[in-house]
């Protein structure tokens, strides 16, 4: 008697949530009773943002459908270009397959096409890390419309909880489990790579102070972006005995721009700074374990970054709203401000204050308890009420 798998799909578009699900991918690929799919999509097949899909196939997943929505330019107007191809293409891919659950991570317009397809078929939606706040970014009302079309919600922290069902989602299918960053670190620290590794492996150097470098453009504040980056990078320029690792920004509106400001200043230090488009999930988490700080305005700086006890510079409004730990320096994109804040992370106030750092958004084996829900709910109905915190 042949029983019936459960069809289980993830959804990636970006290098940021790929490292985030591949240990939720792992478990899944292994589950005997599950037929697991690996949707590839958005920036993965961008020669810009270092091709990350070769990472991808590294990890050999038996099953992977590539979407390709080929992403070049970097307008408001290709933004909205790239979620019409994702809508297109993914409700083409849905329309011939029986999927179950399909998981989605996040808050990228890559995957907000995802989701619009699979709402509008009734797939059932799995989504993690809803209910946060980032008012520098459109992905903030992008996040939230994903939560209103998911059926499962899994969130990193309480408030993020009593936002989703704020929004209207019954608490019963609300699960705090935790951040899938700070849960892989936990589960990964062992494996990471040591600074002679990372010289090695990345072709970089370090010296007396080295930092981390990720500054994504803030999409509700397209006028000033190239401004406040030559901000951070005259700030960067005064350092003494300093190396410089940057990362390059995610497809968002003015990225191009971005690419070329930070390699121009990348090659005139070419001693002291590298960059690159991506480096992979455990060499990123290996440079975090590395480095002095994170500095920029990724949302790595503040969901993983305090799981290694390191300082972070926060520039700007792009997470506002998250909630932070206490290693986090929040500044203006101002120069000066900036200046200050770098001194502030090597002080010895503030290095007192790193070693008793703790990451408000670890809780153990987040990928499992995702995992166990998830295959709960494939059987169940795909209907949703609206949840009104106050009875009539």
């Amino acid at each position: 008697m042949n029983i019936k798998l459960k069809n289980i799909a993830i959804v990636t578009g970006s290098r940021a949530d790929y490292g985030l699900l591949r240990e939720l991918c792992k478990i899944l690929e292994h589950k005997e009773d599950v037929q697991f799919s690996l949707i590839v999509s958005g920036s993965h097949f961008s020669l810009k943002h270092g091709n990350t899909f070769s990472e991808i196939n590294i990890d050999k997943f038996e099953n992977i459908i590539k979407l390709d929505l080929d992403i070049h330019g970097s307008s408001g107007h290709d933004i909205n270009i790239y979620i019409g191809r994702a809508i297109e293409r993914f409700s083409k891919y849905f329309s011939s397959t029986d999927i179950d659950v399909l998981i989605i991570l996040g808050d990228r317009y890559e995957v907000f096409g995802a989701a619009v397809a699979a709402a509008t078929l009734n797939i059932k939606i799995a989504h993690i890390h809803g209910g946060e706040v980032t008012e520098g970014a459109f992905d903030d009302f992008l996040r939230h419309s994903i939560t209103k079309m998911s059926y499962l919600h899994f969130t990193a922290h309480k408030e993020y909880s009593n936002r989703v069902v704020q929004l209207g989602e019954n608490p019963d299918h609300v699960f705090c489990f935790g951040g899938l960053g700070a849960s892989v670190i936990s589960n990964s620290k062992s494996e990471l790579l040591t600074k002679e590794q990372c010289t090695e492996v990345l072709g970089l150097t370090f010296n007396k102070k080295n930092l981390l470098v990720v500054f994504h453009p803030e999409t509700k504040n397209k006028e000033n972006n190239v401004q406040d980056l030559i901000q951070l990078l005259q700030a960067l320029d005064t350092l003494q005995d300093t190396h410089l690792i940057f990362t390059m920004p995610n497809a968002d509106p003015n990225f191009v721009n971005f690419f070329d400001i930070i390699n121009k200043f990348v090659s005139r230090r070419t001693l002291t700074s590298f960059s690159y488009p991506s480096v992979g999930q455990k060499n990123f988490l290996s440079l975090l374990k590395a480095v002095d700080g994170i500095i920029g305005n990724s949302s790595s700086g503040i969901l993983e970054a305090p799981s290694f006890c390191i300082g972070t510079v926060n520039i700007g409004q792009r997470q506002a709203g998250r909630v932070r730990s206490s290693s986090i320096i929040d500044v203006n994109s101002n120069y000066d401000e900036i200046i200050k804040a770098i001194k502030r992370l090597y002080s010895k106030e503030f290095q007192e204050v790193l070693k008793t750092t703790k990451n408000p958004f670890f809780k153990n084996n987040t990928s499992e308890k995702i995992v166990d829900i998830v295959l709960m709910n494939t059987k169940k109905k795909n209907i949703k009420k609206f949840y009104n915190l106050v009875k009539e």
